[in-house]
């Protein structure tokens, strides 16, 4: 009997040891656990879900397309005029329809007829939605505005353009020259 008593003498003393093991591992792994928990390396994992509402308007754009770029008036006397009977055809290559908006800033914002050191005013080229090939018949007078709106519209390449004919009026004695002026044409959208 006393070698049982021995051995089981034995057999305890290896199992405290290896209790204690146990017990010291489980601290240390707990420690550990919580310190890479601090150091992000560890962590619970958490389900949340956020969302964020978008809204975008794509705003349209509008393009004039031009017949011509030039109008070449016949010669005109003093006094006399070119009658509104030079086409322009005006559509636009964007997005969205509008209307055609026609003004002169030539000549540093006076919009004037120029021929060296001689001019006559912007209000004497003339517009109109029809031709008027033989006489001078009322027209709408070109401004240097640029809110001057010709109430004539364009939609979206190709489906609907618009003609504008131009004329000019030359003042009574007014100076012989080559006068220039430039329109611009422009679309409101």
């Amino acid at each position: 009997m006393l070698n049982g008593n021995k051995s089981r003498n034995v057999r305890q003393k290896q199992v405290v040891p290896a209790i204690a093991f146990g017990i010291v591992a489980s601290l240390i792994a707990l420690t550990l656990v919580e310190m890479l928990g601090y150091v992000g390396i560890v962590a619970a994992a958490t389900n949340t879900v956020n969302t964020i509402s978008v809204s975008l308007t794509v705003q349209g754009v509008c393009v004039p397309t031009l017949s011509s770029t030039l109008i070449t008036f016949p010669p005109t006397k003093a006094g006399y005029f070119a009658p509104t009977a030079n086409a322009v055809t005006i559509g636009d290559s964007g997005t969205v329809g509008s209307n055609i908006v026609l003004y002169s800033i030539s000549d540093s914002g006076t919009g004037n007829w120029v021929s060296g050191s001689n001019s006559f005013g912007v209000s004497n080229t003339l517009w109109n939605p029809t031709s008027d090939t033989g006489s001078n018949l009322p027209a709408n007078a070109l401004t240097n505005s640029i809110t001057t709106d010709t109430q004539l519209y364009v939609s979206p390449n190709p489906l609907v353009s618009n003609t504008i004919y131009f004329g000019v009026n030359v003042p009574a004695y007014q100076a012989t020259g080559t006068y220039s002026q430039g329109i611009t044409v422009s679309l409101s959208c």
